[in-house]
């Protein structure tokens, strides 16, 4: 049996310094999680997580199987969908998110199925994805997902709305979505200040992740 508080102060407490922009200390908080209840659920989910948010896709992939295989749960086979798609096996990525998604319909999971069918040019069906979960998801990337499949299918009027939408909601929720908003301004052609969010967002990050 898991300590309940012990995972909320190990998996909460990750979550929240990621949330407030201080990723070296939420690195940190997953990892010695992880370390110290390598069985329990939401250590193996923070280590999925922050493997992702450092671009260690492979190490992601590794975690998220080891997961799969632990406790087959859903939110693993989603995680190692995202994983995959980030390294580009992008139909394995596909087989994990469809198979999350027809179990339990989680915006979340309908938004980066979206991305992965981007990926592979799959424009309306992702569209039809994202417009009914960007907004549900409760932050900038669905939205930012849904300017980008608009702009390459060519309606560059609602890009651009979205691509506005993406700024309003980033803003909201800084330093975390930096990276959003440093895309969503770069789209609209807002450089210097995409610059800026840019670097102040690499400026957070360790080192040997920039």
């Amino acid at each position: 049996v898991f300590c309940w508080s012990r995972t909320k102060n190990g998996y909460v407490r990750g979550l929240q310094l990621r949330a407030r922009g201080q990723y070296e200390e939420a690195r940190r908080a997953f990892l010695d999680f992880e370390r110290q209840q390598p069985n329990n659920p939401r250590a193996l989910d923070g280590a999925i997580f922050i493997r992702l948010l450092f671009h260690e896709e492979l190490d992601a992939v590794a975690a998220a199987q080891h997961a799969v295989d632990t406790k087959s749960k859903l939110f693993p086979r989603f995680m190692r969908g995202q994983a995959l798609a980030q390294v580009g096996a992008s139909d394995e990525a596909l087989a994990d998110l469809f198979e999350v998604y027809s179990t339990r319909r989680f915006p979340v999971v309908g938004v980066f199925l979206a991305r992965t069918l981007i990926d592979q040019r799959r424009l309306e069906t992702a569209v039809n994805y994202l417009e009914r979960h960007a907004w549900q998801v409760g932050g900038p990337c669905g939205l930012l997902f849904l300017a980008d499949a608009y702009r390459l299918r060519g309606f560059n009027g609602d890009a651009v709305a979205t691509y506005r939408d993406v700024e309003d909601v980033a803003r909201r929720m800084l330093p975390a979505a930096l990276p959003e908003l440093a895309l969503a301004q770069a789209r609209l052609g807002d450089l210097e200040n995409a610059e800026q969010s840019a670097r102040e967002h690499l400026r957070r990050l360790p080192r040997d992740t920039e």
